[in-house]
């Protein structure tokens, strides 16, 4: 069991730039698919992937004066933004993980065949966030006095439970998700977004819909273009932005031109990466589908499961985005009792979480903006409460030294391991 940790750990300790390829490429064979061919579709989704990563990395650098702005300004920030790497690297070395994965493809496997369920997960890098809250649940088992074998099964159960729920949750949103992105035959299988943002977003787009008035207002990309023309593009809305950001924050006028093309080049480039990675993950989707046809018959009827990040390429995603920034740090600092400020939740974690909201709100980003804002409201509750059950995790992996600093990051902020938390309390 634990050379089969030590490969698996390997593998993935490479990240999801590494585990894509190997899974597309294994899953094309396994669909019939000529091995140059899956080995190609492997590689570009890879690329893809890559590409986004490159992106959003150069978004976070191009922002990152703007955000030191504000931290520098704060007090009583005393829980540390450690970022969502440092979890999903806690979470791989969860002492189930080297079978989690396969369990997990193997009855997801097994439900499309019984069509109970319709996505076909192959996000296998996002596990990290199942695995992450059967970590935390094993934690508040031990708090309550349950270890050893109870303690593994149980935990062990909750996260092949999520997986398929996840997979329910994927079934539910693809015709959204379909539609707004164009990107047919797949769905959204990040869990983070699935059972943190996309609650609070549904909830909120359904209130702004009661009230009169409020609900007629409409600022879309398609909207904006019909009023004011070529100001409407996208490349253009970048910079604008991005000199705004810089000049309200005091930047000089180096940096305000740096952060203006910065923004305006992450907004052109992020939909041409992922064209990119749909380029490869489209024969995946023909031949599996063609499989399934096969084995199931005409009637067949599933997506692909894919990373969140495959939202981003959306205009209107990274305009909200931007204009969420200034916004979320004002409710840092006037959230009562707030000891958190997201200085890496910045970076990638608010795109993905915007992403969500826009397919939601259908590109309205005055919608988006208004289910953004109640979306950090809950982010702060939850990085808050949840500070004391990620320390204690990312330590007991050995990610980080027992320094007395409390840390968290983006990923914990979803309902599951936020009840996890309130339970915890209450044990305590």
């Amino acid at each position: 069991m634990q050379t089969i940790q030590n490969v698996v750990q390997s593998i993935l300790g490479v990240g999801a730039v590494a585990i894509l390829p190997i899974m597309i490429f294994i899953l094309g064979c396994f669909f019939r698919m000529k091995p140059l061919q899956a080995l190609r579709s492997g590689l570009t989704v890879g690329i893809g992937f890559q590409g986004v990563k490159l992106v959003v990395n150069f978004l976070v650098e191009t922002l990152n004066p703007v955000i030191q702005h504000y931290a520098e300004s704060g007090s009583g920030f005393t829980i540390m933004d450690v970022g969502w790497e440092t979890l999903s690297a806690a979470a791989w070395t969860v002492q189930f993980a080297a079978i989690f994965v396969p369990v997990g493809l193997i009855l997801n496997f097994l439900l499309i065949r019984k069509k109970i369920v319709k996505t076909l997960n192959v996000d296998v890098w996002n596990y990290w966030h199942l695995l992450r809250s059967a970590a935390i649940l094993s934690l508040v088992l031990m708090f309550a006095g349950i270890e050893g074998t109870a303690n593994y099964i149980i935990s062990f159960i909750f996260g092949i439970f999520l997986t398929v729920f996840i997979e329910k949750l994927g079934d539910w949103i693809a015709p959204w998700w379909q539609k707004y992105f164009g990107l047919e035959g797949t769905t959204c299988t990040t869990s983070l977004q699935l059972a943190g943002t996309l609650p609070i977003a549904l909830i909120v787009n359904k209130i702004i819909d009661k009230i009169p008035g409020i609900n007629k207002i409409d600022v879309s990309y398609d909207h904006i273009g019909k009023k004011v023309g070529d100001l409407a593009n996208p490349t253009i809305i970048g910079a604008i932005l991005g000199a705004f950001l810089a000049i309200i924050t005091g930047q000089n006028v180096a940096t305000i031109i740096q952060t203006a093309v910065g923004l305006s080049a992450a907004i052109t480039l992020t939909p041409r990466m992922v064209k990119l990675f749909m380029e490869g993950i489209s024969p995946i989707s023909t031949a599996a589908r063609d499989y399934m046809i096969d084995k199931l018959g005409e009637d067949a009827d599933f997506n692909i499961g894919v990373d969140i990040a495959l939202g981003v390429g959306d205009q209107t995603v990274i305009t909200s985005s931007a204009i969420m920034i200034p916004i979320a740090i004002l409710i840092a600092f006037i959230y009562p009792g707030n000891k958190f400020f997201p200085v890496a939740f910045f970076g990638s974690s608010l795109l993905y979480a915007m992403a969500t909201i826009c397919m939601v709100t259908k590109g309205n980003v005055f919608r988006a903006i208004i289910c953004g804002m109640f979306y950090m409201i809950f982010c702060f509750f939850a990085f808050n409460i949840t500070a004391s059950l990620c320390t204690q995790f990312v330590a007991n992996a050995g990610v980080i030294g027992a320094s007395g600093t409390m840390v968290n990051a983006g990923g914990i902020n979803n309902f599951f391991d936020v009840l996890l938390a309130i339970i915890n309390n209450f044990i305590h």
